[in-house]
């Protein structure tokens, strides 16, 4: 239906009441009920952009690499263990969940790193277990469930908290981990007969490397006098650090 034209139109206008072609927006069909609006398009190419609900190409492409790599380290431990007597084939309960975890640390899509980090943690202790099992081995090379555990929260020193307390007691666990794996190393050391350290209690040295990084930690913070609590969290390391020192001594004088 044409309306008359009013005052200062210069043709008519075309009535547009009741057809709602106003208010409904476009839908694509490649989206389902999504507006066409919403849909990324390239309009120098005149093709949609990658839909960012699909996983990336590169993140499929890591997990296909680590879940051919994965099968490829199951079968080259099952052929070492049948090897030997006897067959321990029920480590393979403990050997796949850990490249399960080993696996989606390298291909989960937009995982944050820490997330990252913290599955391929799991999966090399689990994976470390797995393996000594499996080669029966768990009795020898045990100081490796101190060494690979400890590996994990060493490194939280890429952590830089801003808050002065936090950074403390962050830096204050990640240099207790390095310490506890150079004592898993030195267990190894000792059981291959490469150090001997004969009637000495070597530990109390690596309790005294203990001490010394709270007491810095506790003592940087004192001095920086930044971060919530600082007062106190520089107190409680600078204490933790004095009472492992003590200790280290009555040990080593023993």
């Amino acid at each position: 239906m044409v309306s008359p034209p009013r005052a200062g139109q210069s043709g008519p206008m075309m009535a547009t009441r009741g057809t709602g072609f106003e208010d409904a927006p476009f839908e694509d069909a490649r989206f389902g009920d999504a507006p066409f609006e919403d849909a990324q398009v390239d309009r120098s190419a005149g093709a949609p952009a990658t839909d960012p609900r699909l996983p990336a190409r590169g993140a499929m492409t890591r997990l296909t690499a680590a879940t051919v790599l994965s099968l490829g380290i199951i079968v080259a431990a099952n052929s070492v263990a049948t090897a030997e007597a006897p067959y321990r084939w029920w480590a393979n309960f403990i050997l796949v969940p850990a490249l399960v975890f080993l696996t989606v640390s390298v291909g989960l899509p937009r995982a944050a790193r820490e997330t990252r980090f913290t599955l391929a943690w799991i999966g090399a202790i689990v994976l470390t277990v797995a393996l000594l099992l499996m080669a029966g081995r768990m009795g020898e090379l045990w100081p490796l469930m101190i060494v690979v555990p400890c590996l994990g929260p060493a490194g939280l020193f890429a952590l830089r908290p801003t808050d002065g307390s936090l950074r403390a007691f962050v830096d204050t666990v990640a240099g207790l981990a390095v310490v506890g794996a150079a004592l898993g190393v030195a267990f190894l050391l000792i059981r291959a007969d490469v150090v001997d350290p004969g009637d000495l209690r070597w530990w109390g040295f690596f309790m005294l490397a203990g001490a010394v990084v709270a007491g810095v930690n506790g003592l940087i913070l004192l001095t920086a006098r930044r971060g919530t609590y600082w007062f106190s969290m520089a107190v409680l390391l600078i204490a933790l650090g004095g009472y492992t020192t003590l200790a280290a001594i009555a040990e080593l004088g023993r």
